[in-house]
């Protein structure tokens, strides 16, 4: 489950995104001890961010993403799991004659 907040900022021709998504997972730390110890929540993060230009006839931008999901996260150890992606994207519009 998470819950997360996004804002957009436009000027002229560029934009700017940001955006973060706060979640929790549910898990355990040890199986063998499920019994005892129950279920466990770890928290989550989803940062993003995307940046761009808009012209007439093209468009650049610019997007990272990351999550990163605790797997374990107590006083003694806090376990995550990092990954994240970038893209680079250029738009050429071809103007076709209509029918």
């Amino acid at each position: 489950m998470s819950v997360g907040y996004a804002r957009t900022w436009v000027l002229k021709r560029f934009h700017i995104t940001a955006a973060i998504a706060l979640g929790c997972s549910i898990g355990v730390v040890d199986v063998d001890s499920y019994k005892s110890n129950g279920l466990d929540v770890y928290p989550s993060i989803f940062p993003r961010f995307a940046v761009g230009y808009n012209a007439d006839t093209w468009s650049i931008n610019a997007r990272l993403y990351a999550n990163i999901l605790y797997t374990t996260f107590a006083k003694e150890s806090k376990t995550s799991l990092a990954t994240g992606n970038g893209r680079l994207t250029f738009i050429k519009r071809f103007n076709r004659p209509r029918k």
